[in-house]
Formats: structure tokens, C-alpha cells, sequence
């Protein structure tokens, strides 16, 4: 039986013009590190001053995937066990 990759979520949130939003990055099914269904980080964002969606996206292709992932930061980067997991793009839409 194989184990499941941990997914991280960008949300879907609205915001008002030229104020700040609070983005939340949730994970789940992380065996590695141990947050289940916790959040990971908090980013913030001032919002543009003209209405419309901007996409909260994880670029990951630029080099097949090694952009998002854990890792054990030490002399050498070392992969986590998880692997390098579910990324789930967001967006924030300004009204």
C-alpha cells in the first residue's frame, strides 16, 4: 500500500481594494512532520487598488516538480518522506 502525499491549499478569498488579506496555507496527511489538517503559514497580501482575480499559484514545472517540496534543510537537502506532496492553487478575487 503506498502513502499519501500531503496536500497544501492556497484558498479561494475575497479581499477590498487596497487592503491587506490574510491568506491561510493549510496541510493535511503529512506523516513526516507531524500537522494534520493544520495550517502551515500565514501570508499576507496587500490587494491591488482595481477590482479582479489574481490566481495563488504553485509553480512547480519550471524544474519537473523540485520547486514545492519539503525538505530537511541541513549541509545537504534531503527530500522528506512525504514527498513533495498535493499543491492546490488558489485565488484572491478584489471587489
Amino acid at each position: 500500500m503506498s502513502a499519501q502525499a500531503p496536500t497544501i491549499t492556497a484558498p479561494t478569498i475575497t479581499g477590498k481594494k487596497n487592503n491587506q488579506v490574510k491568506v491561510v496555507l493549510k496541510v493535511k496527511d503529512f506523516k513526516a512532520i507531524q500537522a494534520k489538517n493544520q495550517v502551515l503559514c500565514y501570508v499576507y497580501f496587500k490587494c491591488a487598488k482595481q477590482v479582479g482575480e489574481t490566481p495563488l499559484h504553485w509553480n512547480n514545472e519550471v524544474s519537473n516538480g523540485n520547486e514545492c517540496v519539503f525538505a530537511i534543510v541541513d549541509t545537504i537537502p534531503t527530500k522528506l518522506p512525504d514527498g513533495p506532496g498535493n499543491f492546490i492553487d488558489g485565488k484572491v478575487t478584489v471587489k
